[in-house]
């Protein structure tokens, strides 16, 4: 099977996140890309959080503040099936998600969905480069 990473439609942004755990460095990457595929932000944080679904959960979170108020129709995009609700949910996450669904409520539009880690290349590589920089690292155009 084939992944690859598909634009969002006219008039919405696509962000895709990914969390990374390691021994002592925990991570995550976000990109914001509009229709025509263009990215004008890009993350990557290291944090303290203590398990991956936290680690998800906070580039999800920092992607779609981020996003408030300036764009209404927002896909996020994740291999985290956690986050997706089709694993089992942990109690420890539960104020993140009350966090999330309060801000995607002041969206028009907002969806998420499943992408395969190949499909997710450039977030997975800013987070390994933040993982070898050691430092949080910020653009935006």
């Amino acid at each position: 099977m084939q992944v690859i990473w598909s634009r969002p439609l006219t008039d919405w942004v696509k962000i895709n996140s990914d969390g990374s755990l390691g021994d002592d460095r925990n991570f995550f990457g976000v990109v914001v890309r509009d229709a025509q595929g263009d990215c004008f932000f890009a993350m990557a944080a290291r944090t303290r959080a203590a398990s991956i679904n936290i680690l998800e959960l906070q580039g999800i979170l920092a992607s779609l503040l981020l996003c408030k108020g300036f764009h209404t129709k927002v896909w996020s995009e994740t291999d985290s099936s956690m986050v997706l609700g089709t694993g089992t949910i942990p109690w420890t996450t539960f104020e993140y998600l009350r966090e999330i669904k309060e801000i995607v409520n002041s969206f028009n539009e907002w969806k998420i969905t499943h992408v395969y880690r190949e499909g997710n290349r450039v977030v997975d590589a800013l987070a390994a480069l933040q993982f070898q920089m050691g430092f949080t690292i910020f653009s935006s155009s």
